[in-house]
């Protein structure tokens, strides 16, 4: 009869620990090319590298997003007339900061971080040389 009931408890953690998450990113709208490869050296120069990171909010256990992470908030800003986006990185995942705000409200809130990086290019004209 123990065991019946600590298999029984451990199912309902398994339960209660689950969750739904589910971020998607949306890039269909953007004035500029965006490439998870490397830049191509004959064709590309490197502007600078950026990193930004932004949390996305969920309720009860992953079950309820609040939004989904458009691409444009988080490369626009760094993207100019001409340039665009490779080396393209995307993190997501739970911070410290992240699991101690599940610790504090339990399974009613639950924050996870995105953290896209990557490389703004400047595209050369074919011939222009290095």
């Amino acid at each position: 009869m123990k065991r019946l009931a600590m298999v029984a408890v451990a199912c309902a953690l398994l339960c209660v620990c689950s969750g739904c998450f589910r971020t998607s990113f949306h890039a269909e709208n953007l004035p500029y090319g965006v490439s998870m490869t490397r830049p191509d050296p004959a064709t590309e120069s490197v502007v600078y590298h950026f990193e930004q990171s932004r949390w996305n909010h969920y309720f009860l256990y992953g079950l309820i997003p609040t939004s989904d992470a458009d691409m444009e908030r988080f490369v626009g800003r760094h993207v100019a007339a001409g340039q665009g986006v490779r080396n393209l990185r995307i993190r997501h995942g739970v911070s410290f900061t992240n699991a101690l705000m599940w610790a504090l409200v339990g399974g009613i809130y639950n924050p996870m971080t995105t953290t896209v990086s990557g490389d703004v290019v400047q595209v050369r004209p074919a011939g222009s040389g290095l």
